[in-house]
């Protein structure tokens, strides 16, 4: 709590299921002064079960510049997450100078696999007219390989994708949402509740 980064994998584990996370709470960390993941930094062969995320911000001031955020609760790169509550997380932007970009409030992902998650009220705070500012994906942000079942995502805020953006940039990848639930997320742009830069969706 209280902390930047609660949680971090500073590098890929070898062995399936090297690492399992269950059940306990990771609240109040912060990405200021890091790029990705305020709560978790997590890579290959991670589990993170039955945890609560919540409360976990970044705050980019009118002073930055061009500042770039990846999953300000949780940076999934390759890792799995499982009957997670990822709640009440947000970003805070303040002045329209330079250009701002957040990729996922409550989740970045990246070739990694969520099940049976709620991910609700992850949001962005506006300070100013924001024309240059893009935050994508308030729920979560997928980039290439991912499978997303049986979550409930609501009530979340973006620029693009109130609550999922979905980011295709290899053609070989696949991203799966199955059997979700998106409901009540607004955005200030495009996509209230879903957002796909790839024509194939």
């Amino acid at each position: 709590e209280n902390t930047r980064r609660v949680l971090y994998q500073n590098e890929d584990f070898t062995d399936n299921n090297a690492a399992l996370f269950d059940g306990f709470t990771i609240r109040a960390g912060s990405a200021n002064g890091v790029d990705e993941g305020g709560g978790v930094y997590m890579r290959r062969n991670c589990t993170l079960q039955n945890c609560v995320i919540t409360a976990n911000t970044a705050t980019i001031a009118a002073t930055d510049d061009n500042t770039t955020k990846y999953g300000i609760a949780v940076y999934n790169n390759g890792g799995y997450l499982k009957n997670c509550n990822i709640y009440n997380n947000s970003v805070s932007i303040a002045g329209p100078e330079h250009r701002h970009s957040v990729y996922g409030v409550g989740v970045y992902s990246q070739n990694g696999d969520i099940d049976d998650c709620t991910i609700q009220s992850n949001i962005t705070n506006y300070d100013g007219n924001g024309n240059s500012w893009d935050v994508q994906g308030g729920a979560v942000y997928l980039r290439n390989n991912n499978r997303v079942s049986n979550c409930n995502l609501t009530l979340n805020s973006a620029t693009n994708g109130g609550a999922v953006y979905v980011n295709i940039s290899d053609q070989n990848a696949n991203i799966t949402l199955d059997r979700c639930v998106i409901s009540n997320n607004t955005s200030r742009k495009n996509g209230g509740g879903l957002y796909a830069n790839d024509e194939r969706w």
